[in-house]
This record gives structure tokens, C-alpha cells and sequence, in this order.
């Protein structure tokens, strides 16, 4: 659970909080649980949580669609 602890004890009404990769997600998860303490979210290099199903193969297989055509344009010039 996030507990805005630090903010409490530093006394700070609010702040512009930034997450890096991981800490992205736990600066979302403030944010959503604690919106009144937020006054900008910055998020930097955070990655979509995306479960193993239908839809994550079907997001996989677009990042693959540029590296195959790439790859038949070597093969056929």
C-alpha cells in the first residue's frame, strides 16, 4: 500500500512528483490513491503492464510487423 510518509513528515501539503521505470509505477499509484497531494505527475521510461493473453500477443506481434518488412526489403532489394 502507498503511504505518502515522507510528504507527512517533511509537512508538504503537495509536490510534482517524477517516476523513473519502476518508480513510475509507484508514482501512478500515489497519484491514484492520494490525487490530492499530486500537483503534476512526470513519468519517465515507465512500461505498460500488459497481461499474457490474447492481447499481449497481438501487441507483440505489431512490434514485429517493422522488423519482418525491414528483413524482406535485405532479402528482396
Amino acid at each position: 500500500m502507498i503511504q505518502p510518509v515522507l510528504l507527512e513528515a517533511l509537512k508538504i501539503a503537495s509536490a510534482h512528483i517524477l517516476g523513473i521505470s519502476l518508480g513510475g509505477r509507484i508514482a501512478v499509484a500515489l497519484t491514484l490513491k492520494h490525487p490530492e497531494l499530486v500537483k503534476s505527475l512526470i513519468l519517465v521510461s515507465i512500461s505498460a503492464k500488459v497481461p499474457n493473453t490474447l492481447h499481449r500477443r497481438l501487441l507483440l506481434l505489431l512490434f514485429e510487423i517493422p522488423r519482418r518488412i525491414g528483413a524482406l526489403g535485405k532479402k528482396y532489394p
